[in-house]
């Protein structure tokens, strides 16, 4: 192909990309306009074709002529003004040679390059990469150099394996003849059926200097039966540094362990696989896979493993889609705002010199003429009754009253509870969403109710504060509960709604007043409270039975039904005082009439920078920045030639797509900037100076 197509096909050297870099930069600038075109939401197939006719157009930085006046002899047609110039090809050839010079020249002093003197016969260690804190730095294995071309060497291994890296990736190596003297010998011995033991003290082979410390030489010393080769030295170090493992206590630690609760698929997979190194499983894939099943958090994602016969691979993925899913729809969704409200009960006044019968809270035994006679139960009357001075009560043995109106067997009947509510089947009164409230806080309701055989208290008050107000077009009477943080009505007023919302599901817990057990709702849902004169947005909690309606504190607030409450807080102490001195906060914000003195340093020099290529994508709005902020006063044009020149930066803003931020790099001009130093005030010193204003 490269013969028929008349190009070379030159291979270059592996892991060595400085050796292919001009395709490597070119590739950079690729890259930059295809992120650009993403980012404006454009194509970039199509900007693509932008991109490599501007660059064939514009002049490149080492010949100082544009690729396609190269290619073409002439240059392309563009909006600019240009003036086209006679060019020598000897001329751009040597500003080639000379700026590519000046460029390797420049690499080769910041990275200290040095020639090589590795030359076909040298026998080396090559350089690999690190796997654990016990790998070395170089592969232990030594190679020989066989084929050198420029800086790219191939060396070979006693086993065949050839390697071809870059000079830097090798490190020349001696070995000692004594060691290759006493292995020759070794094989032109003849064996002995005896043993005999060397005299001579064990000695670390003089080749592990290279590739070892000297702490290590001190440990290899205290080893025993050592040996002379490497095989065994490397064996003895391995057992001496490798730690003592329990395989059993290994497997334990892999079973017990458990996906938490902020730890992604891919994080609990990378610590079975670190668990599993030492429990020496047969198929480690199979238990690592067996192990996410029953250790992992997603219930839907260990259903689908036990439904599906999946491999480890297939799992994984299945597993990070499940998780990007889930993470995606928290983001769509919003969850509900935390309540948090105090409230006091205002306890009912009731006066002392009142009759004893007339202090009872229970109002059903107060004294109304309209109702019947408190001692035997008929009409109201105001003569006295034979029977009841003749006949006793048989519970209390008192005169004057019958046994079924005695109060004192009625005050141990009666029974009390706070905020009772009945149980009542609401499964087919609604379509529950799946969407589920996770929200846990505990809410307040302060209503209470006290059964009796005469009605509730909250049935028989008529000073209580009740308001009318329409609640999904229905109109709902409510009672206004400042104590109360949430807004409740109960399942007989929710039947009776005309057009019934659909209810969430909620795990939010309420509680009454004085009680630890939170109420049971039938779900939740958002909608608009309204009255006359104002409406709001508002959740409503749905309870079981007939309790009554409540409505909370913060809604009555933005409903105008009852005054704010002073409160001991600051939290929106910064929104009064913007809305008291509102005529400041708007605008700009920029100082009028103020001169403002800079020192300069005259012994500073000043500097022109050079301009920074703005990109042509974000030129219109550059220019269309520069006018908005000319316009308004904080830059201005200045004509005719100034000694300090600082170049722009710019930069796309990330919360507001489409706009951009020009900003200057002053950090040359702040240094002939004088600073000017001040002493801040302490806390005494403000006192001493505001006492008496």
């Amino acid at each position: 192909m490269a013969t028929r197509m008349g190009f070379t096909h030159r291979k270059i050297t592996p892991l060595w990309p400085q050796s292919n870099a001009e395709c490597e930069r070119f590739m950079r600038s690729i890259g930059k306009s295809i992120r650009a075109a993403h980012t404006q939401h454009k194509n970039w197939k199509q900007e693509m074709f932008t991109f490599l006719r501007n660059y064939r157009a514009t002049k490149h930085a080492t010949t100082d002529v544009s690729p396609a006046k190269l290619l073409f002899g002439r240059n392309i047609k563009t909006k600019l003004p240009t003036i086209t110039p006679k060019y020598q090809d000897n001329e751009i050839r040597e500003t080639d040679k000379r700026k590519k010079d000046k460029m390797k020249n420049y690499a080769d002093t910041r990275r200290n390059a040095e020639p090589s003197d590795l030359k076909i016969g040298d026998t080396v260690l090559v350089r690999q990469d690190k796997q654990n804190k016990l790998s070395t730095p170089y592969n232990s294995n030594p190679y020989k150099i066989v084929e050198r071309n420029g800086t790219m060497l191939t060396a070979k291994r006693d086993d065949g394996h050839m390697i071809t890296r870059n000079s830097s990736f090798y490190k020349q190596v001696k070995i000692p003849p004594t060691i290759v003297n006493s292995e020759k010998e070794q094989e032109q011995e003849e064996p002995s059926t005896q043993l005999r033991t060397s005299g001579r003290m064990n000695k670390a082979p003089a080749y592990l200097k290279d590739y070892v410390k000297e702490e290590v030489n001190d440990i290899f010393d205290t080893l025993q039966e050592t040996g002379e080769d490497y095989d065994t030295a490397l064996t003895k170090l391995t057992e001496y540094f490798a730690p003592k493992k329990n395989v059993e206590y290994e497997i334990y630690k892999f079973r017990q362990a458990k996906q938490e609760t902020d730890e992604t698929i891919d994080a609990f997979h990378t610590k079975l696989r670190q668990l599993s190194v030492n429990c020496e499983f047969t198929d480690d894939n199979r238990e690592v896979k067996s192990q996410i099943v029953q250790g992992c958090s997603s219930s839907r994602l260990r259903r689908k493993a036990l439904r599906e016969d999946m491999t480890l691979e297939q799992l994984l993925l299945s597993a990070r889609a499940l998780e990007l899913s889930e993470k995606q729809a928290n983001e769509i969704e919003h969850k509900d705002e935390k309540l948090e409200t105090n409230a006091l009960h205002k306890k009912r006044n009731v006066r002392r010199n009142q009759p004893r019968y007339l202090q009872d809270k229970r109002p059903e035994q107060r004294v109304n003429r309209n109702n019947k006679c408190r001692n035997c139960g008929g009409e109201f009357h105001t003569e006295g009754n034979v029977l009841l001075k003749e006949n006793p009560a048989i519970f209390c043995k008192k005169l004057n009253h019958f046994e079924k109106m005695c109060r004192s067997k009625r005050n141990t009947n009666t029974k009390r509870s706070v905020n009772t509510l009945e149980n009542s089947d609401f499964e087919n009164n609604f379509e529950c969403q799946s969407k589920i409230d996770s929200s846990s806080d505990d809410e307040y309701v302060f209503g209470l109710q006290t059964e009796s055989t005469k009605g509730t208290v909250n049935s028989i008050k008529r000073d209580q504060p009740r308001i009318c107000v329409k609640i999904n077009e229905s109109n709902i009477n409510v009672l206004i509960d400042t104590g109360s943080s949430t807004n409740v009505i109960d399942e007989d007023t929710y039947n009776r709604m005309k057009r019934k919302p659909k209810l969430i599901a909620t795990k939010t817990k309420v509680f009454a007043y004085g009680s630890h057990q939170n109420l049971d709702f039938v779900g939740k849902f958002d909608t608009v409270i309204e009255t006359r004169d104002k409406l709001t947005n508002a959740t409503v909690y749905v309870s079981k039975g007939t309790s009554g309606n409540l409505l909370c504190y913060d809604t009555s607030l933005e409903l105008q039904i009852i005054p704010q409450i002073s409160r001991l807080s600051t939290g929106n102490k910064h929104e009064l005082l913007c809305e008291q001195y509102k005529d400041i906060f708007h605008g700009l914000g920029k100082l009028k009439d103020t001169q403002v003195k800079i020192h300069i340093d005259n012994t500073v020099k000043p500097i022109v920078q050079p301009h920074r290529r703005i990109p042509f994508h974000v030129r219109k709005q550059v220019e269309a920045e520069l006018e908005r902020l000319e316009r308004l006063d904080i830059i201005e044009r200045v004509h005719g030639p100034t000694p300090w020149v600082s170049p722009i930066v710019v930069a796309p803003k990330p919360k507001s797509p489409g706009e951009i931020r020009i900003c200057v790099d002053m950090r040359l001009p702040n240094q002939a900037i004088q600073r000017e130093r001040h002493i801040t005030p302490t806390i005494d010193d403000l006192i001493v100076d505001l006492n008496g204003g």
